[in-house]
């Protein structure tokens, strides 16, 4: 299915990020818009993939085809990847994208990115990597993760492969601030609809009428199926977090945290790493509530 087709809608939504902090659930509400096509594929990985010729990229197959009950319906094309707020290169060549869509006459890129507190993402991200690597070769623990020497947000350290910086980049991906600065330098804060995980977890159908007026698309007006998708209760056989696990991540994140408040325009106050730093919250407290959170010893 490429360009070639006349009902062929190039993806003009991008749901970007953060990884595990709602996107899963957010694509999961908005394919269900009649006006939004349904692809296969929730994460297409395209902006992300150093193996393509960025120096002429071949955008025919970026998009969807509508299957034959949203026929004359669908209006747009979503792609839901999480990593492309992290990943080295993929907002600049989304904005090149961009570019050329409006080049040929194509629709503006929108982009949606929900932010999470960044220690307890980066937790999440650990269990699930530790429970998806584990069975395969020995992932690391969290507390010796979080001291690794770990990718920054603009390149890949030498020595790295690709999968490294994937699977090793759990503190470097909540740099927020760095990360908005840099989306910011390359598209129009008014393309980006910023949200908050507490929220969407709180109110999905309130966090889904943002996303339709963000969009242009009218609003459900039904009842909706609020339940969160990716998250299932595991237990995992590793240490758990400590209290100076999570002081020092706080104090990792405390300068850009500010950054990102300030572009953001977000309130961070409520988040666990702000009140860590503001001597609100115990850290051994957090680190306790999350090991019981995911079944730790």
């Amino acid at each position: 299915m490429t360009a070639a087709d006349p009902t062929f809608l190039p993806v003009s939504i991008i749901l970007g990020g953060v990884q595990k902090g709602a996107s899963g659930t957010l694509h999961a509400l908005l394919v269900r818009h009649r006006h939004v096509a349904r692809h296969g594929v929730k994460e297409r990985h395209f902006f992300d993939d150093d193996s393509l010729d960025w120096s002429a990229p071949d955008y025919s197959a970026y998009g969807t085809v509508p299957r034959e009950d949203q026929a004359g319906l669908a209006r747009r094309a979503i792609d839901s990847t999480p990593s492309y707020f992290f990943w080295p290169g993929a907002m600049e060549r989304i904005a090149a994208y961009d570019a050329h869509l409006a080049a040929t006459g194509g629709p503006e890129v929108q982009l949606v990115l929900c932010f999470r507190d960044p220690i307890e993402r980066a937790f999440s991200q650990w269990t699930m990597l530790t429970d998806k690597l584990d069975a395969k070769r020995e992932y690391p623990g969290f507390g010796e993760l979080i001291r690794m020497r770990t990718p920054g947000v603009h390149e890949v350290p030498e020595g790295w492969s690709k999968r490294d910086a994937r699977q090793y980049s759990v503190v470097s991906r909540g740099l927020y601030g760095a990360q908005l600065r840099r989306a910011m330098e390359h598209l129009p804060r008014e393309r980006m609809l910023l949200m908050r995980f507490d929220d969407v977890v709180a109110d999905p159908a309130a966090a889904l009428d943002s996303m339709t007026d963000f969009l242009g698309l009218h609003r459900f007006g039904r009842e909706i199926d609020p339940r969160p998708r990716n998250s299932h209760e595991r237990r995992l056989d590793a240490a758990p977090p400590t209290g100076e696990d999570l002081r020092l991540l706080a104090d990792t994140y405390a300068d850009d945290l500010h950054v990102f408040t300030r572009l953001s325009g977000l309130d961070t106050s409520g988040w666990a790493t702000s009140r860590i730093l503001a001597d609100q919250l115990d850290p051994a407290e957090l680190a306790d509530l999350l090991a019981r959170k995911a079944g730790l010893a």
